[in-house]
């Protein structure tokens, strides 16, 4: 797959490798990829658990339930592959790059949250933060 333009052009993107199918990208030290998709393309980013096959499933589905049930995330969604949770977002073809720069910065925010809300979800609820499901992401 040839990568987007509007991502290659990125300076702190690099493509690792590419299978055919999906771009590796390295996202300034995190992990992600890219696909072709009808009409677009999508670049998903890795949420960094510290350990994927053992989250709560609990979490797993408020994390879902708050990602769906969101409005302006309707081009978002979570993917769980080769072991790992990624989030997802889906681009039209015609995304400038800042449009895309924007939203893969919003991703990695994202998945920082989320990260860090899986390693520790009772003491996240004890330091008074409001829970996911409030935490608007856009």
């Amino acid at each position: 797959m040839t990568p987007p333009v509007s991502l290659t052009v990125i300076d702190w993107i690099t493509v690792q490798d590419n299978d055919g199918v999906r771009c590796q990208l390295d996202l300034a030290g995190h992990a992600g990829w890219c696909c072709h998709v009808p009409f677009g393309f999508c670049i998903a980013t890795e949420i960094p658990l510290e350990d994927p096959l053992r989250i709560s499933t609990q979490w797993l589905h408020g994390v879902t339930l708050a990602v769906a049930g969101t409005v302006d995330l309707h081009d978002d969604h979570l993917c769980i592959a080769h072991e790992q949770l990624w989030w997802v977002h889906r681009f039209p073809a015609d995304a400038t790059t800042a449009t895309v720069e924007a939203q893969i910065n919003r991703q990695l925010l994202a998945c920082d949250l989320l990260a860090r809300q899986a390693a520790a979800p009772d003491e996240t609820a004890a330091n008074g933060q409001a829970p996911l499901q409030s935490c608007p992401i856009t």
